[in-house]
């Protein structure tokens, strides 16, 4: 069996892994879930991005239900940045969503991005 995805082109103007939370549909039943984020962001801000995210990953590693959070860069595109996130099910993942970090991130971040898509995956 392969394993089943839901992916959604978010516009950059609503850009959070919060996102992510609402791009599953219903009938999958809940478990392990993994997504996969990919930002692009302007050249000049990258930097700024990647510190601001990795700080963001260590925090959410602490809480409840996450089991990876990494935050990674394309080798052959330093503009292009992944988190690779895996929650233990959809609840510790919809908590996640409601942090407060995560509006007051977005609000630093967004006007940074070119584009991002969040791709929401199910583990067979």
């Amino acid at each position: 069996l392969s394993p089943r995805f839901s992916s959604a082109r978010l516009p950059w103007a609503r850009a959070g892994a919060d996102d992510a939370a609402n791009c599953l549909p219903e009938e999958i039943p809940m478990s392990r879930i993994m997504i996969v984020v990919e930002f692009e962001l302007q050249p000049q801000h990258a930097d700024d991005f990647i510190k601001l995210m990795k700080n963001h990953a260590e925090l959410s590693r602490k809480e409840d239900g996450c089991q990876q959070f990494d935050v990674l860069q394309a080798q052959d595109d330093p503009n292009k940045i992944f988190f690779i996130e895996s929650w233990r099910d959809a609840e510790a993942l919809a908590v996640h969503s409601k942090v407060p970090r995560m509006a007051e991130n977005r609000a630093i971040y967004e006007p940074w991005l070119t584009s991002r898509k969040a791709t929401r995956c199910n583990v067979p």
